[in-house]
């Protein structure tokens, strides 16, 4: 390595928060709270943090240029409550705003560096609820957030990235099903299903790529438990039950090294699985605090 091994950094803030809650009574409450929180560059993006320099797998310590730590300013307000007996119900809206955020900049298909980009904005909801009617139990939940960016930066592969643009890699709606039924007090049956939208691929930083998009998916979940007795009790998992093939994460403008053609890299998600537990407790019942 022709770089500087030797590299000296420091952060330091002060980062307050504050808090409230409410109880209106009858089971309902509202809250809200505003927050600072700082995070300071990893050693993995200040070892990677040359223009000049990119790296492909950061592994090599390097003496890169200073990165400034990132600031978060979060403000959130909510509700939570109970209705009847066994109705449960939360709301919340949020705004994060970050400062000095730091991005991996791709440089090629397989390089690239960490660099400072500015103002970033992640604003949005989450709504949830869950009841409880005799033998079976419903959820559901569902978050929205709107992840852009606030500064105008020109990327290494010449896109201009402008304010309101969308930022890669985080979904805008993500919705989650639960439900479970109790045959009987040692055995039940359970499952969920995941529904998530699409996002844009890094690289697509301007979002001008039509092509620089990951498909949304939707997943089903399984699981039974049963207990033959007291302490012992049998789990079993099936994950993507219908064995969905999906991904989480998007490079867009890559070149494929057999057609020489540029497309998108996608990593494949994980397939169906199974998984099969055994829980034994041992022991009685716990002793209390107040007696020898």
């Amino acid at each position: 390595e022709t770089n500087s091994l030797a590299g000296s950094h420091h952060y330091q803030r002060f980062n307050p928060a504050l808090g409230f809650n409410y109880d209106l009574g009858k089971g309902q409450g509202i809250f809200g709270s505003y927050s600072e929180s700082m995070r300071a560059p990893t050693s993995i993006e200040l070892s990677c943090a040359d223009p000049n320099s990119p790296c492909s797998l950061p592994t090599g310590f390097n003496g890169d240029p200073d990165l400034k730590a990132v600031v978060a300013k979060t403000i959130e307000f909510g509700g939570r409550g109970k209705v009847g007996k066994s109705t449960y119900w939360s709301a919340s809206v949020y705004d994060s705003r970050l400062s000095n955020d730091i991005q991996f900049i791709a440089t090629s298909n397989t390089y690239g560096y960490f660099a400072n980009v500015g103002k970033t904005e992640r604003r949005g909801f989450e709504v949830g609820a869950s009841t409880t009617i005799d033998k079976l139990s419903l959820s559901a939940n569902f978050g929205y957030v709107d992840a852009i960016y606030k500064s105008a930066f020109t990327t290494a592969s010449g896109q201009n990235v402008v304010s309101g643009n969308k930022i890669p890699g985080i979904p805008a709606k993500t919705l989650k099903l639960g439900a479970s039924y109790a045959f009987s007090p040692s055995f039940s049956v359970g499952g969920n299903v995941i529904l998530v939208s699409k996002q844009f691929a890094h690289g697509n930083e301007s979002n001008a790529d039509p092509n620089g998009v990951v498909a949304g998916y939707g997943l089903v979940n399984l699981n039974v438990h049963y207990k033959p007795m007291k302490n012992l009790e049998i789990s079993a998992y099936i994950n993507n039950v219908f064995n969905k093939r999906y991904s989480t994460y998007g490079l867009s403008g890559t070149t494929s090294i057999y057609t020489l053609a540029t497309q998108q890299f996608t990593t494949p998600a994980p397939p169906r699985a199974v998984w099969i537990g055994l829980t034994y407790s041992f022991g009685g019942k716990a002793s209390s605090p107040d007696k020898d």
